[in-house]
């Protein structure tokens, strides 16, 4: 996974937004991948893109696919 601000093209390194490209690691829990995250990461009115690529058991690499939302902090 990859979760970049549009803003300024930084991305999530698990701690802070960061430049270049780190990448993050989801984990199956039964038939879902999921990635723990604090939303207190995120600024409200912020657009942000999430990228997931999958790789199998020997290293091949899936198409990526990528989804923007607009985080919103008011509920």
């Amino acid at each position: 996974l990859t979760l970049t601000r549009q803003s300024d093209g930084f991305a999530w390194d698990g701690t802070a937004f960061v430049g270049g490209t780190p990448t993050l690691t989801a984990a199956l829990v039964g038939p879902n991948w999921t990635y723990a995250f604090t939303a207190a990461a995120l600024a409200d009115g912020e657009t942000y893109a999430l990228t997931a690529v999958a790789r199998d058991g020997v290293s091949n690499l899936g198409s990526p696919t990528t989804a923007t939302f607009t985080f919103d902090a008011t509920g």
